[in-house]
């Protein structure tokens, strides 16, 4: 199952976003294919996902429902281990996500389908050696530990660090202090394989 970052000012998604959510304001968004989504939540230490659908038309994104809270007390609800996404053209499952107390933002659950007809384009460019070098350094690592920089834990000469970091920076992969963008993120977990 891939993973993408998004910004949310892509309009789709701030679409769904705001139907599904409408007072939403936080700024972390995640994009995932799948055929089928487990909409059981309950809160758990800490811990709650809140689910919601909307169906994304030609027209725009018309508002669905929320799935009912439930508690670890209450009755199953039928089929909500395994809801198929498919079932209704352009159905989107819209999560948003608690975890410990911590807003981990929303994740859109599509079919794979819709990623394949570009609904949700994620374009990843190309990267040189030295690139991924640094992106996976910046992604994994603190700034510095024990007195000892990213650049100098990989054996990085500092003018080829410097290339790439600006590189990196002018394709919206980092920001100017350093920190790693979503399409920075996504960069990275195509550079690992998952």
């Amino acid at each position: 199952m891939n993973t993408f970052y998004l910004t949310g000012n892509e309009p789709l998604v701030g679409k769904i976003a705001r139907a599904a959510f409408p007072g939403y304001t936080g700024k972390k968004f995640k994009i995932q294919a799948r055929e089928t989504v487990d909409v059981r939540s309950s809160w758990s230490g800490g811990s709650r996902d809140y689910f919601a659908f909307v169906q994304v038309t030609d027209g725009g994104v018309v508002p669905g429902y929320e799935v009912p809270q439930q508690s670890a007390f209450d009755r199953p609800l039928a089929g909500a281990d395994a809801v198929r996404l498919d079932s209704v053209p352009g159905l989107v499952c819209v999560c948003h996500t608690i975890f410990q107390g911590k807003d981990m933002g929303i994740t859109i659950i599509v079919h794979p389908s819709m990623m394949a007809q570009n609904m949700f384009p994620v374009a990843t460019p190309e990267l040189s050696e030295d690139e991924k070098d640094v992106l996976k350094v910046t992604c994994e690592r603190k700034a510095s530990y024990g007195g000892v920089s990213r650049r100098e834990s990989i054996g990085m000469r500092q003018e080829a660090w410097d290339t790439a970091s600006a590189s990196l920076l002018a394709k919206g992969m980092i920001q100017r202090n350093g920190a790693v963008t979503p399409a920075g993120r996504n960069a990275h977990a195509s550079i690992r394989g998952y």
